[in-house]
């Protein structure tokens, strides 16, 4: 599901859990039977939260084990609108690791996989076998220069060693 998407079903399940907080006090026994309240998108608004870091679980079984009526119902409401404003923040402040700047010099392994047209495990098990141009690793980074990379794909990609050996005899 995209970006935009998660956060249209979130803005719409936070504003039904809104409309139900409204209405607890007001509501009797009789008004409601145990899933009542459940709501159509628990499952994908529970699928999201898990898929930004958050405790999907918060979402899923709403009533079967709650007494509607306890503080601990209330307590769960007000929790799931506090959390959904912080899942639809972490949503649209997610970036893609694999999208590549214009004005990047250095690419990380997903922006090289991209690049490649690659997987990321074929870039790192490339990069291990020295098929690749040397990177440059500082701590557990590994980046590769992009004219580097753009120069050695014109080169017709040959392996590092022979890759090195050319910009030496270019004089780089």
């Amino acid at each position: 599901m995209a970006k935009k998407e998660d956060i249209e079903v979130l803005k719409a399940y936070l504003q039904e859990a809104l409309d139900f907080h409204k209405l607890f006090y007001d509501l009797s026994p009789e008004d409601l039977s145990p899933y009542s309240q459940e709501i159509d998108s628990t499952e994908t608004v529970a699928r999201i939260a898990d898929k930004y870091g958050f405790d999907g679980a918060l979402f899923r079984n709403l009533t079967s084990d709650r007494n509607l009526f306890s503080s601990e119902a209330f307590d769960w409401l007000e929790k799931v609108i506090n959390t959904i404003p912080k899942i639809t923040a972490t949503i649209e402040n997610h970036t893609d690791r694999a999208i590549i700047p214009e004005e990047a010099e250095l690419l990380t392994v997903p922006q090289v996989a991209i690049l490649l047209g690659w997987g990321e495990s074929v870039v790192r098990q490339r990069d291990r076998e020295g098929l690749l141009p040397m990177p440059i690793r500082t701590g557990g980074t590994i980046q590769w220069s992009r004219n580097e990379l753009k120069s050695w794909i014109d080169a017709k990609c040959p392996p590092r060693q022979k890759w090195e050996l050319s910009k030496i005899g270019k004089g780089n």
